[in-house]
């Protein structure tokens, strides 16, 4: 066959392109743009063209993909359309996956969409765990007016039976949004609506579910119209409800739904209409409706419930049984109708049966809480309250608790009407059980009017239980119950008594304080105001009260001699206060060795007024031990909260044990209230009597029965001193409280008094050491003493006294820790502070010269470093020694002590003497420890130090006053001052140091201060450091400070190390040591916070230069030493210009080294730039920089370099150019800038690409015209040429999307030309080995690429030849259908070819 022998022209691929043309660019869509598109495709879709029109249809909804949003339905619509030119083919995925596609863009799927895929795109929804539930209601839409038997009925039932499990179980949100969904999808159906509303009303929106309902129920089902009754029925309106239910019973049922009443719609529609009814009042209409509702569900017993509660409402009690029996023969679990037949019982007064049946429906319904309530009520009303009380406990207590909860949550009551109905019947069986209190705790609650009476009698039972124990209590019982029933006989006589008992007792237990007095007073004018007679008891009431309160005058006449000895006692204690003691003595009669204690008392009071002091001792001893046993207490302690377990036989005053004591087992207690008086008084009388030792026995043994409490610390206080009053020093100190402080060192000055007449002066200063420190209960030493000055003086002379006796026996240690005890209690005494020092010297010598003859196994163990044991001794030595020697005081007492007069020299050669003496044991102790003298903890340099600050402050007259010690001269150095205030025992030190300084320290510092403000200076913790720099020590100083830690290095640190430095380095500079003095200056200048005097600049410049110019003439090649001298000097002295251009020339030698030896062309021009930086326009730098430059840019101009390389060169060309406009530094440029803009395009980076080759086309100077549109053109002239010389062998997929990337950059004809070949060529391999779908493909796609007719025609030909030859392929497989088909589309591209014609007319006739 001649078709199958077509040989396709091959055009081989052209090297360049000729010529460049502008691109034609494709216009962009537009909606009336895609509108023609559309109706084009559909025209041939009409037209039979299937083929076409899906072609048009695919393209076009491959250009609106990347559309704007707004012409998302017009691609839906091409979709749809290519859809619907695939149906011919017969591939049903192909049409179903565009119609998936499509569905999103559609504007009305459900009409738009044929059924049969809307029903497949439903049950691939239906598969789906999760997804868009847009293809569900979609498929229901279009199936809204009746399914098809078969699969889409099928499908239909599963959609809507899937929708209302996910509306009915689905999450909370799944459930909101389906059924909100479903309801705006369906119109006119009645699940939706139903749905909705009970999830409405579950989510507490029955304001939304009530509008929903009246929107719906007018055009919808009996479902609809009864949920809308019933939820009208919910909210009270029950005229609308019975409408509603009326238009139910009158409708259809509707479609059957999880949510519909199914065959029970027609009863519970006149169920609830009877119950609407009954509540307007229509209770025959009502009874009408129950009782048809009965007759339709016979065995539903709700309507039988409903007829019983309505003939209870009638007053139809029998007719109620018959109804609630015919219920429960319906169904006998039915719980309400047990309840109401418990009821019935109830209004018929059978209890017990009520009861029964209350608990026969509470075991088929336990959470109904009115029959758990009317149950407790039945059994009460049963006579069994022992049964009616937990139950009805339990429900009082959860009702108020969930009351109380509900009010806190919303602001409602905290009670309901079932609590209070419990809470009542609850203190009926209290009441019942005879718990009264209880009853009127329940009853309290309930603000009714009908229990005030009720209320009264359980006040008046409870109150009778506690007038004995508690008439405070009872008497408040019996005002509330006389208030709730104040005609209720009894009431009021209970109160008065109660009244008068309160007021006894209150002045019994309290009538110290005033406000028991008071209520006192309040007990007794409610008494006056009850009914009944004043008697006695009143006015013997108001007699005692007048007389705590103080004010006897009325006692007269309120209280009669005759009437007992009580008014008696009472009159003779107001005569006695009143100053009539003869009235007393009359009214007490004869002395009663047995009577009361009061009496006692009383009677001791006369003694002491009358000057015998014996009598009264003897009287008070009675009242300490006289009395008869008293009653048992009723109340609390009269002293505390505690419950009172005794009655104090004085005064009868209920205590708690801690309050009441007896000393003999047989005597009655006494409080603390009257034995603490009684027995100061005995010891008191026993003094002024002139026998204390009487009162010894009866302090001692209420001492013993006080115990350890509060009480007993002042008794054993004064026995302790009465006991050292009569001698028995040790045994009175042995029995001091510990809280004593006070009596304590009373007691140890007497005992030291002791010791030093018996010659003990050991123990002597033992006991007044003792004496003068703190004790608990004393926070001052020595507080109280008797004499505390002279005490303190004697303890000191009796401790200097010992420390000197222990030198003269040779106990060093002793003598030493002595003399530093005394000092830190004086720490300016001049005397104390020579002792201390020649104390510590002999201490600290000795042990050196031990140290020197003990046989060692190593010679460092003997070093005297920080942590030696002779370090703290040595340093109190050198500290004291040097202050004391420069105090004026020493020498004018060393002068009268010898008879030499004191003159400056004498006195200045003494001093150096022995402190010369001091430097030379203190050397050989740094030289056995290796240090040279330089060190901070050489022993040398603190003496040094030490003096230098005693002497500067013995200048002047600086005085310290510390607390109780004179004013003294103040001449120390630091060493010292730092060991006092690091000593606890000297307090007050450091203030009394800086308020003697302070003049001296407010000076300012500087050469023309005072001596003693410069040396205070050295005070801190830098002191040896700047000791060491005044005296010219740089280095040692320097030294000194770099060994100071980091976390102790602060600004003081930061300047003290830069003056250092700073005279270091003048010193070096005076010493013409370059080096030292740059270096010394460098780090100066690193030091924070720095700042370098003003010749800092010109030494550094100077060092630097001579230090540089040195280096280089011992060493000519040695440019990297030079300039990091350089450097140095710079950064100190940067606008020198000896040192810019010294440092110059080195970066310009060096660079030339390296460029030349090394190599090293980025480092030789990082110097050549830092030389012209410093010395712009060097003739020499400038050379040596265009030679490195082009070293570089030659090294990395090279076709493999990297982009990094690439960038660098193209800086070194620019540059290049710059200094030397010459044509090669051009070219070299142009050839970086080209390769860079290859380099981009390969990596997709367009702007980076069009912006080098714009930059090569700028550089080139035979380029004259723009580069807007030349430098995209050549770039992908650039990726073109590749194509053709580096891709002939690579696939056709690599060099396609490389010809597209040069495409995006020029979309010239020549481009396209060069494409449509390389397409062309690839169909050629295709169709030779008869893959004639993928050659049509790609000729299809060179013809959307072609530029020119040419090309179209020529494709037109080849698309025709392949379509044929698939055709004879497929007519040969007997696919004729397909066959005619592609003879079509043949004979469509090529119409003029009579082969073609000839191929279609035998492929038609054997279809």
């Amino acid at each position: 066959m001649a078709l199958l022998a077509v040989l396709l022209v091959v055009v081989a691929l052209a090297g360049a392109a000729a010529a460049v043309v502008l691109a034609r660019r494709r216009r962009a869509l537009d909606a009336a743009t895609v509108a023609r598109e559309l109706a084009a495709a559909a025209a041939r879709l009409a037209a039979g063209r299937d083929a076409q029109a899906r072609r048009r249809y695919a393209r076009l909804a491959r250009r609106l993909a990347d559309a704007p949003g707004e012409l998302g339905p017009q691609r839906g619509l091409a979709l749809l359309g290519q859809a619907e030119a695939t149906v011919p083919t017969g591939d049903q995925e192909a049409t179903l996956a565009l119609h998936r596609e499509a569905y999103p863009l559609l504007a009305d799927p459900a009409r738009q969409l044929p059924r049969w895929s809307l029903r497949l795109l439903a049950e691939e929804r239906l598969r789906a765990p999760d997804g868009d539930l847009g293809p569900l209601f979609a498929h229901l839409q279009a199936t809204a007016a009746g399914a098809e038997p078969g699969a889409e009925a099928e499908t239909v039932a599963r959609t809507v039976d899937w929708l209302q499990r996910r509306c009915r179980d689905g999450a909370p949100e799944q459930r909101e949004d389906t059924t909100a969904r479903a309801l705006a999808a369906l119109p006119g159906r009645d699940w939706p609506v139903l749905a909705r509303a009970a999830l409405l009303r579950a989510t507490d929106r029955a304001a939304e579910a009530e509008a929903l309902l009246a929107d719906a129920a007018p055009s919808g089902s009996a479902e609809l119209w009864f949920r809308w009754g019933a939820q009208l029925y919910t909210l009270h309106r029950d005229e609308p409800a019975v409408a509603a239910f009326d238009e139910a019973l009158r409708r259809g049922p509707g479609e059957p739904s999880p949510w519909g009443r199914g065959p029970a719609l027609r009863t519970d529609g006149l169920l609830f209409r009877g119950l609407a009814r009954q509540r307007l009042g229509a209770t025959e209409a009502a009874w009408a409706d129950l009782a048809a509702a009965a007759g339709e569900s016979p065995a539903d017993p709700r309507p039988r419930y409903a007829l019983g509660r309505l003939a209870l409402l009638l007053g139809a009690d029998e007719r109620a049984r018959e109804q609630f029996t015919a219920a429960l023969t319906v169904r006998p679990g039915f719980a309400p109708a047990r309840f109401g037949l418990a009821l019935v019982h109830e209004r018929a007064e059978r209890p017990a049966e009520a009861a029964a049946d209350y608990r026969a429906g509470l075991g088929a319904a336990p959470d109904w809480r009115p029959a758990r309530v009317r149950l407790g009520a039945a059994l009460l009303a049963a006579g069994r309250a022992e049964e009616a009380e937990p139950l009805l406990r339990a429900e009082a207590d959860t009702g108020a608790a969930a009351g109380a909860e509900a009010g806190t949550r919303a602001g409602a009551e905290p009670s309901t009407r079932w609590t209070a109905v419990a809470a009542f019947h609850h203190g009926l069986a209290l009441a019942r059980t005879g718990d009264p209190a209880g009853a009127l705790a329940r009853w309290e609650a309930l603000d009714d009017e009908d229990l005030r009476p009720r209320r009264a009698l359980a006040r008046d039972r409870l109150a009778r239980t506690r007038l004995d124990t508690d008439p405070t209590a009872a008497r408040e019982l019996w005002q509330r119950a006389t208030a709730e029933h104040p005609d209720a006989p009894g009431y009021r006589a209970a109160l008065r008594e109660a009244a008068l008992r309160e007021a006894a007792h209150l002045l019994v237990t309290g009538r110290d304080h005033a406000e028991p007095r008071r209520r006192a007073a309040a007990a007794l004018a409610l008494a006056d105001t009850l009914p009944g007679a004043l008697t006695h008891r009143q006015a013997r009431l108001r007699a005692a009260l007048a007389l705590a309160e103080g004010t006897p005058e009325p006692i007269a006449t309120l209280l009669d001699a005759d009437h007992g000895p009580r008014d008696r006692y009472h009159l003779a204690a107001v005569a006695l206060l009143a100053g009539r003691p003869a009235r007393t003595i009359a009214l007490l009669g004869p002395p009663d060795p047995a009577g009361d204690p009061a009496t006692a008392r009383l009677r001791a009071l006369l003694a002491e007024r009358a000057g015998n002091w014996a009598a009264a001792l003897d009287w008070y001893r009675h009242f300490l031990t006289s009395g008869t046993a008293v009653a048992e207490p009723v109340g609390d302690c009269a002293l505390c909260d505690r419950p009172a377990t005794g009655t104090c036989g004085g005064c009868g005053r209920e205590a708690c044990p801690d309050h009441q004591h007896a000393p003999e087992a047989a005597a009655p207690p006494r409080c603390v209230r009257c034995s603490a008086p009684a027995l100061r008084a005995v010891l008191d009388c026993a003094r002024r009597a002139g026998t204390p030792e009487q009162a010894e026995p009866v302090l001692a043994r209420w001492a013993v029965a006080l115990g350890d409490g509060a009480a007993a610390v002042p008794v054993r206080t004064d026995l302790a001193l009465l006991r050292a009053e009569l001698g028995r020093l040790d045994e009175a100190l042995a029995g001091v409280p510990a809280e004593a402080g006070a009596a304590r060192a009373a007691v140890l000055v007497r005992r030291a008094g002791a010791a030093l007449a018996a010659g003990r002066l050991g123990q002597a200063a033992v006991d007044l050491r003792q004496a003068l420190q703190p004790v608990p209960g004393d926070g001052v030493p020595g507080r109280e003493v008797p004499g505390r000055e002279r005490v303190a003086g004697a303890l000191a002379l009796l401790a200097e006294h010992e420390a000197h006796q222990a030198v003269l026996d040779g106990r060093h240690r002793e003598a030493w820790e002595a003399y530093r005890e005394l000092l830190l209690r004086d720490p300016a005494h001049p005397r104390v502070l020579h002792a201390l020092g020649l104390a510590g010297y002999r201490l600290a010598a000795g042990a050196a010269d031990t140290a020197d003859t003990a046989d060692t196994a190593d010679t460092s163990d003997a070093a005297d470093g920080p942590d030696a044991p002779g370090q703290e001794v040595w340093a109190w030595t050198i500290g004291s020694l040097v202050a004391a020697l420069h105090q004026p005081e020493l020498w004018a007492e060393s002068a009268r002590t010898t008879g030499r007069t004191a003159e400056p020299q004498r006195l200045a050669a003494a001093r150096s003497g022995l402190l010369d003496r001091l430097r030379d044991d203190l050397r050989a102790l740094d030289r056995a420890a290796g240090r040279s003298g330089d060190e901070v903890t050489a022993w040398t340099l603190r003496l040094g130090l030490e003096t230098h600050c005693a002497d500067a402050l013995a200048q002047e007259d600086v005085r310290i006053t510390l607390p109780g010690r004179p004013a003294r001269r103040l001449a120390l150095g630091p060493t010292l001052d730092r060991l006092l205030r690091a000593e606890p025992g000297a307090d007050g030190w450091a203030e009394a140091f800086e308020q003697a300084v302070r003049p001296w320290r407010q000076r300012p510092v500087g050469p023309d201060a005072p001596a003693p403000t410069r040396a205070l200076g050295l005070f801190g913790e830098l002191g040896p450091q700047r000791y060491l720099q005044l005296q010219g020590r740089q280095a040692a100083a320097v030294a000194a400070l770099d060994a100071v830690p980091e976390q102790r290095r602060g600004e003081d640190w930061q300047e003290l190390l830069g003056e250092s430095l700073v005279s270091q380095a003048r010193e070096h500079h005076r010493n013409q040591d370059w080096r030292e003095a740059l270096d010394s200056l460098s780090r100066a200048r690193a030091v924070p916070g720095a700042r370098l005097p003003a010749d800092a600049a010109a030494i550094a410049a100077e060092s630097g230069v001579r230090a540089a110019r040195a280096l280089l003439k011992n060493s000519l090649d040695d440019q990297a030493g030079a300039a990091e001298l350089l450097e140095k000097a710079l950064a100190l002295a940067p606008d020198d210009p000896e040192v810019r251009g010294d440092l110059g020339a080195t970066y310009a030698q060096w660079a030339r080294k390296i460029n030349n030896e090394d190599k090293d062309y980025s480092r030789a021009l990082g110097l050549l730039e830092k030389s012209l930086e410093l010395v712009p326009g060097d003739p020499t730098a400038r050379h040596f920089l265009e030679a490195a430059l082009g070293n570089r840019a030659g090294q990395l101009s090279h076709p493999d370099a990297t982009d990094a390389e690439l960038e660098e060169a193209a800086g070194a060309w620019r540059a290049l150019v710059e200094l030397n406009p010459d044509p090669d530094h051009r070219i070299g440029l142009i050839f970086v800038l080209r390769q860079l803009a290859r380099s981009a395009a390969f990596a997709d980076d367009h702007r980076r690409a069009v912006a080098w080759m714009a930059e090569a086309l700028r550089a080139d100077p035979e380029w004259e015209g723009g580069v807007e549109h030349e430098a995209p053109r050549r770039v992908s002239v650039l990726i073109a040429n590749h194509v053709v010389d580096a891709m002939q062998d690579k696939p056709f997929a690599d060099q396609a999307a490389m010809l597209e990337k040069a495409r995006s950059y020029d979309d010239s004809t020549d481009i396209r030309r060069l494409m449509v070949s390389l397409w062309r060529g690839k169909a050629i391999s295709h169709y030779e080995a008869r893959r004639y779908r993928a050659a049509i493909k790609l000729l299809e796609e060179a013809l959307e690429l072609s530029g020119t007719q040419e090309d179209t025609d020529k494709l037109c030909r080849e698309l025709g030849i392949v379509y044929g030859s698939f055709a004879v392929q497929q007519a040969n497989a007997r696919k004729l259908r397909e066959a005619k088909e592609l003879a079509r589309t043949a004979v469509e591209y090529s119409p003029d070819d009579p082969e073609l014609h000839a191929m279609q007319m035998r492929i038609r006739s054997l279809y």
